[in-house]
């Protein structure tokens, strides 16, 4: 116990309870998804079969696949924005699709390129990147349009649109707030020689915090090394398919079709994940 009457632990719990909100999208001090020893770690999740942690499972890709093949004439294109190390796009490629993966990970790149050469991947940030081409599918799995603060997702929205096709379909998915029921109670902490988060011996603090007026989640994590401390912040917006119609209404865009999943699944009410199928709004009504 220290002087003050707590141990550690409490210390930590203490820390993690006062630490102050940051107003809602304020950015860590680092990124999570290209730092070059997470990545290594994230790209790990990516491939490890047994969990969801960042990519879905084998058999719900599959699944995913399977259902796009099913409605889609041979040889369509498709794009796929934040395809990681390629887990959908050479499935899709496999399936005889024309496939673009885009992904701002160079190591879930490097992985991809190695291991396929019947995509066209890019590294790059797709809120930004320039690619002056059209596509029958646009695809954004594993709820990562929620990442966004409205106005990037605006962008987003904006970009997406300009890359469909005639006719074209905007396939993603986002949480619900069923999905992150209770999940403002997390808090963890500890301490390790090397792992995750380092390479070297490090502390950290992770903790999500609720924004209960605009449906908003932070999962934040701060790690401290003998020489440096970082935050790492990773927001998420749950939707309902009230305000993600109206997020794509704002954008020209409008829903074709919901569902439990991006596997084709029916939603229902306690669904913790919409699957969205949108088209453009013009053509819609047209």
């Amino acid at each position: 116990m220290h002087k003050s009457g707590f141990s550690v632990a409490q210390l930590l719990e203490w820390l993690l309870e006062r630490r102050p909100e940051p107003l809602p999208y304020t950015p860590g001090t680092h990124q999570l998804w290209t730092d070059y020893h997470i990545s290594r770690g994230m790209l790990a999740a990516h491939l490890d079969p047994e969990t969801d942690a960042a990519s879905r499972r084998p058999e719900t890709i599959d699944a995913t696949v399977a259902w796009l093949a099913s409605t889609l004439p041979d040889g369509a294109r498709l794009l796929d924005l934040g395809c990681g190390p390629g887990l959908y796009a050479r499935r899709l490629a496999e399936a005889g699709f024309d496939v673009v993966g885009i992904d701002y990970s160079a190591r879930s790149i490097e992985y991809a390129r190695a291991r396929d050469d019947s995509v066209r991947y890019i590294c790059a940030d797709y809120r930004n990147v320039v690619l002056d081409e059209t596509f029958d599918v646009v695809l954004l799995v594993y709820l990562d349009l929620g990442t966004f603060s409205p106005h990037d997702a605006s962008r987003i929205l904006d970009r997406v649109r300009g890359w469909l096709s005639p006719g074209g379909m905007f396939l993603f998915d986002v949480a619900t707030p069923a999905h992150r029921a209770g999940s403002e109670h997390r808090r963890d902490w500890g301490v390790a020689e090397k792992g995750f988060w380092s390479p070297e011996p490090h502390a950290w603090l992770s903790r999500t915090v609720r924004y209960p007026d605009e449906s908003l989640y932070l999962d934040e994590h701060v790690v401290a090394t003998a020489t440096d401390t970082r935050v790492y912040r990773v927001w998420e917006r749950c939707f309902t398919p009230e305000s993600i119609r109206a997020e794509l209404l704002s954008a020209g865009m409008t829903v074709r079709a919901l569902y439990g999943d991006v596997t084709g699944t029916p939603a229902h009410a306690s669904s913790k994940v919409l699957g969205v199928s949108a088209v453009d709004l013009a053509e819609h009504d047209g």
